[in-house]
């Protein structure tokens, strides 16, 4: 008793066996009972699933095409959300994401340094999927190898990872042991529903691009970046005529004293005046030909520079970074080539780990030295090895001495300048710092000091 049951009393049940024996002695116990529906009877012929797909930050990705054990498909809309409609009930599934090309879009220079400083530890990661996204070799471990294919990535040298990943997921309701190092734990990056027999709403990831370590990567359906940096700081490009057939060096000097963990920009460079050659930094920044990459189809070039792990200052004119061209056309400056952000954001990543969005200003020379009267500008290249080269820009034809001294304020030597209107150089060769490693040098017009900087000597 009872000796009847329905669907409704599918699970475990408490009934009453009685006995009788031919004297009619009657005697009974109770006992738990598992009734079941093997021949799945009472569940519905069909059950819908869905959930939601959320990247490392949070935000819905659209685009991902999830599957229900290879065979039914579907797609997150702009909430994150996807739904498999009337699937055959009684059945084992398991839902996941189909295979994705990897694309690099939202994969950036800033990411690198985020890596860099959870690495040396100065500033760790703290939610285990960064640092899954973190180990795009999946050889559970971060280090820099991972860097480099971020880089070559980034600049297009490679297509894919190694390890073949553009995308993880891990159920989201699962809870690591370890957040400090997921690797150790067998995290489940399926979702398994056995025997599913009604409507399930919470089949939810966290979808992980490899790379993507602040989670700005991009929509799969709009291809755009998420977002852009509120702030800007421009980096200033003399606008001076260029001449046809000339093979020219163009500095990229930084608009005000800041310290950088890195950059990257993405030049269009007009083929109708001029192609690319080279670009190139000073020896402190180690900018060299693995931090670019030139297409010469599209006349583009891609840059990403980051530091070891420590800030690099450049003060206010000091030059960044040279890029030579070739010029095909007589012009200015300013019709060479300008920033793009159509999939590759030009930002600087500075204290703090704060992106800023970076641009050009182009300086008309006469305008400048108008304004500035007589400048003074960081040598280059600094640190010197064998000679370096000091810009100095001045609104009139003037006598000028540069004064050299050493970090007592000795004086090592003097120079004397004829100044013209616009842009002067003067060459110093390493031979006139008198030994000296660290060395000073001012302006000094008419017995007074206008500017002085500091330059240091490398043997």
């Amino acid at each position: 008793s009872p000796n009847t049951f329905t669907c409704d009393d599918v699970g475990l049940q408490t009934v009453t066996l009685f006995a009788t024996d031919l004297d009619g002695n009657t005697t009974f116990c109770s006992t738990i009972i598992d009734v079941q529906d093997n021949t799945f009877s009472c569940a519905a012929p069909e059950a819908n699933v869905s959930g939601r797909l959320l990247n490392v930050s949070g935000a819905p990705i659209e685009g991902l095409e999830v599957t229900a054990n290879g065979i039914y498909f579907t797609e997150t809309d702009a909430n994150g959300q996807y739904t498999f409609e009337n699937l055959p009930s009684g059945i084992d599934y398991t839902i996941g994401l189909t295979d994705i090309p990897l694309d690099p879009q939202g994969i950036s220079t800033f990411d690198m340094v985020l890596i860099v400083a959870h690495i040396l530890q100065t500033r760790t990661l703290t939610d285990p999927y960064r640092i899954i996204a973190a180990d795009v070799n999946n050889n559970n471990s971060i280090n820099v190898t991972d860097l480099v294919e971020i880089r070559q990535l980034i600049l297009e040298q490679i297509n894919q990872y190694s390890s073949g990943l553009a995308w993880r997921t891990v159920d989201a309701n699962y809870v690591f042991n370890n957040s400090s190092f997921p690797f150790n734990e067998n995290f489940p990056t399926t979702i398994t529903l056995p025997a599913l027999n009604q409507d399930v709403f919470n089949a939810d990831f966290v979808a992980i691009k490899m790379g993507d370590i602040d989670g700005d990567g991009v929509n799969l359906n709009t291809n755009q970046v998420l977002q852009r940096n509120q702030n800007q700081i421009d980096i200033n490009v003399e606008n001076a005529d260029m001449k046809t057939g000339e093979i020219v060096e163009i500095d990229f000097a930084m608009s005000k004293n800041i310290d950088l963990y890195g950059l990257q920009f993405e030049l269009d460079v007009n083929s109708r005046f001029a192609e690319f050659v080279a670009l190139s930094g000073d020896q402190e920044s180690s900018i060299n030909e693995g931090n670019y990459k030139y297409d010469s189809i599209e006349n583009r070039v891609k840059m990403s520079w980051s530091t070891n792990g420590s800030l690099k200052h450049f003060d206010e004119n000091q030059i960044a970074f040279k890029i030579k061209f070739k010029i095909f056309k007589d012009c200015k400056v300013e019709q060479l080539f300008n920033f793009v952000h159509e999939n590759f954001n030009a930002e600087l990543y500075k204290a703090g780990y704060q992106k800023i969005d970076l641009g050009i200003e182009f300086i008309n020379i006469e305008e400048k030295v108008k304004v500035d009267k007589t400048i003074l500008s960081q040598n280059y290249p600094n640190p010197v090895i064998d000679n370096t080269t000091i810009k100095i820009l001045s609104d009139k034809n003037i006598e000028a001495r540069i004064v050299l001294t050493n970090a007592k304020g000795q004086l090592i030597n003097s120079i004397e300048k004829n100044l013209v209107i616009g842009e002067n150089l003067l060459e110093v060769k390493a031979d006139q710092f008198g030994g000296e490693r660290i060395i000073f040098y001012s302006l000094e017009v008419d017995g007074k000091i206008l500017d002085t900087k500091k330059m240091l000597l490398v043997r």
